[in-house]
């Protein structure tokens, strides 16, 4: 299942890159910024060093963890999305980025100044039995449950 969902990160990943601007050169052409507004050694973190070396392994170019923490994630928010568009900064967080939104009076970015890549981690439970594990399945089978998945992967 992770290798589906390495899949699914990863063809998103080069279909944002794919605008005419990214295309003037082969992408990866420099290193690629994955930043994370959290402390080292917490899950989000962990989560972006176990994919760090599976972009570098499938795209060829390193890719360099970055964490930025503080200001509940908007250290981090802001630096990718004051960044280039260009597909070589990216930001691996979690529903913190929607919730600073209305938590803090001032933020130095909107909800548009990023483009979606990937649900990359779900957990089964009641909210997200109906709402979670289901974004990272894909349309094929929108009505899979978590004990279900649990079995495809058993």
């Amino acid at each position: 299942m992770s290798s589906i969902l390495f899949a699914l990160f990863a063809a998103t990943l080069a279909l944002a890159c794919s605008s005419p601007s990214a295309m003037a050169q082969a992408y990866p052409a420099k290193p690629i910024r994955l930043v994370v507004g959290f402390t080292p050694g917490g899950g989000v973190d962990i989560n972006a060093r176990l994919l760090g070396p599976k972009i570098t392994e499938f795209l060829g170019q390193a890719v360099i963890v970055e964490n930025r923490p503080g200001a509940g994630t908007n250290i981090a928010n802001e630096l990718v999305a004051k960044s280039p568009p260009d597909g070589y900064t990216l930001l691996i967080n979690t529903a913190a980025i929607a919730i600073n939104l209305s938590l803090y009076k001032k933020v130095a970015y909107e909800a548009g100044d990023f483009t979606p890549a990937s649900v990359m981690v779900g957990t089964c439970g009641n909210w997200s039995e109906r709402f979670g594990p289901r974004l990272a399945i894909g349309r094929s089978r929108p009505d899979l449950t978590c004990a279900e998945m649990a079995g495809m992967l058993a």
